[in-house]
């Protein structure tokens, strides 16, 4: 799938991403990475290789409707400072 490829390319490069606040919306935040620019997500990472290869699986949900699933083989992320 080359939305996969794509993505696991951005992984393999351990691109830093920086975060910006939304300028209509300052409780939004947006991910800055390799030019693009997406709505944050809610995991905050400092750059793209901790996510470790990941695989994508469409999933029809009936007539017209689609999601996209993730999943990740080798994640690696500090989770210790989102907990008290």
């Amino acid at each position: 799938m080359l939305m996969e490829l794509a993505a696991n390319n951005l992984v393999a490069r351990d691109l830093a991403i920086h975060v910006s606040a939304h300028a209509q919306a300052p409780d939004a935040r947006l991910w800055h990475c390799d030019g693009k620019t997406i709505p944050c997500g809610g995991t905050h990472l400092d750059h793209t290789g901790p996510v470790g290869k990941l695989h994508l699986k469409r999933k029809c949900l009936g007539a017209g409707k689609e999601r996209i699933a993730c999943t990740f083989e080798n994640v690696s992320l500090e989770l210790s400072r989102y907990h008290d």
